[in-house]
């Protein structure tokens, strides 16, 4: 049997959280979104 490569699973997830925020980011129309939201 052969050795595995450590796998880091909350970096992971981490990176794959990051990387689907920033799809969401860019798929949505901002300045659309923020005529629906309230002011902060």
């Amino acid at each position: 049997m052969e050795e595995s490569e450590h796998v880091d699973f909350a970096a992971r997830r981490e990176a794959d959280l990051n990387r689907l925020a920033d799809s969401v980011e860019a798929a949505l129309n901002w300045e659309k979104m923020a005529g629906l939201l309230p002011p902060a």
